[in-house]
């Protein structure tokens, strides 16, 4: 089953969007999320709130175009790189390792069923984006900026609404200045953020424990079940 043809892996992928856009319309039931609604209302006319927001939006987009704009190439692009060029070029997926190019070295078992690098190959192909661009140039920007989000939505449930921005301001902080080895938090997020561990450390990592807080504080709601549900399958894939 690993060695299937890649139109396999672009079909799946149309008909998963296609699934949790159904999900997310079946447990929002197209109404605005009450914590947003209070928030807004609680923060509204709060200079204190506008100031740290500012801050906090000038912080992430600086990151987010640093770390597109600074691309860092490392030893991984060997591999994972290559592995999305090979998934788009060869006839069937992980038929060989992408780090010698030679159809005669078989892929190593333990990268045998690279998920993130798959999906990464999908984009490359739907929106006509070399790999390397796509992972050092377009995904940096777009991960960092959703990252920040997902600590959004874990950040309103730990402090006050008008302490929010004020977090995310902390935490920008604490990675811009993380990057003192390549195995830091920081690092990760302005280094390595097109990797997959790097999108389970900051995205969905934050993303799982908001769904889970929600759900200990309303065990009723069937969505915070799903949210965490289909979080768990991505971290599974993200290996």
């Amino acid at each position: 089953l690993l060695h299937l043809p890649f139109r396999f892996a672009i079909m799946l992928f149309l008909l998963l969007v296609i699934a949790v856009l159904g999900l997310s319309l079946w447990t929002s039931g197209w109404k605005r999320s009450r914590a947003l609604e209070t928030m807004r209302g609680s923060v509204q006319g709060d200079w204190f709130f506008g100031i740290t927001l500012t801050a906090a939006v000038l912080l992430i987009l600086l990151q987010a175009f640093a770390s597109a704009w600074l691309s860092c190439p490392n030893a991984d692009d060997s591999f994972y790189v290559s592995l999305i060029n090979t998934t788009l070029d060869s006839k069937a997926m992980f038929s060989f390792d992408p780090g010698t190019g030679n159809p005669e070295f078989a892929m190593t078992p333990q990268y045998a069923c690279q998920t993130w690098e798959v999906l990464q190959a999908v984009w490359a192909k739907l929106f006509a984006i070399q790999p390397a661009a796509l992972a050092h140039t377009v995904l940096p920007f777009v991960l960092i900026v959703i990252s920040y989000c997902s600590y959004a939505s874990l950040a309103r449930l730990l402090v006050p609404g008008r302490y929010v921005p004020a977090f995310l301001v902390l935490l920008s902080v604490f990675h811009v200045m993380g990057g003192v080895t390549v195995y830091s938090q920081g690092s990760f997020l302005l280094l390595r953020m097109w990797q997959g561990k790097a999108v389970f450390l900051h995205i969905l990592m934050p993303f799982l424990w908001a769904s889970m807080l929600c759900h200990l504080k309303d065990s009723r709601a069937n969505r915070h079940i799903v949210a965490i549900l289909l979080a768990s399958i991505a971290g599974t894939a993200l290996h």
